[in-house]
């Protein structure tokens, strides 16, 4: 079973249109401009959009390992779903440290922007609008060394760095 964060006790409730609009607001302003939102073909908890970084997915196929030909890799991405009109659903599947951090991000952005507490259901833990643990730096590197420990200190420092850098595409890991 996938861990979950949501976003609870929206309000004024969303339609479909309002969270698609919301998305596109929120995304491009926290990730940057490159990121493509659209709705996704299944539903994991109801309307899903499925958020991609466009030709990333020989990243994908590094990080993870060569794909077998009837399953090509995908993009970089995540998803998020309208669970209700007052919950927004995000999925934590396994991905790479980046993908964490971008969704995260969002997680972070798209509460605050609504006004809504931050669910996480592994700890359980509810956060308030405006936590600022994943948008912390404007960089996934700074991201990782804020919460990682600041300037490479030793060889195990850079290591951890390094494996968290993995899966990162150009033009992230700065």
């Amino acid at each position: 079973m996938a861990n979950y964060a949501y976003i609870l006790n929206i309000r004024p409730s969303l339609t479909t249109d309002t969270f698609l609009a919301v998305a596109k607001a929120a995304i491009p302003a926290v990730l940057g401009p490159h990121w493509k939102i659209e709705w996704a073909t299944w539903k994991f908890d109801g309307p899903t959009l499925h958020v991609t970084l466009p030709g990333t997915s020989d990243v994908v196929a590094e990080y993870w390992g060569a794909s077998n030909g009837d399953n090509p890799p995908e993009d970089v991405g995540f998803t998020l779903s309208l669970k209700n009109k007052r919950t927004i659903a995000f999925r934590h599947s396994t991905s790479s440290d980046f993908q964490r951090w971008a969704q995260g991000c969002v997680e972070e952005e798209l509460s605050e922007r609504l006004g809504a507490p931050l669910h996480y259901d592994a700890g359980p833990t509810t956060y308030p609008p405006g936590r600022r643990e994943y948008r912390r730096g404007k960089t996934f590197r700074e991201y990782c060394l804020r919460n990682f420990g600041g300037k490479v200190e030793d060889a195990s420092h850079a290591e951890l760095l390094a494996r968290m850098m993995r899966g990162t595409p150009p033009g992230f890991e700065t």
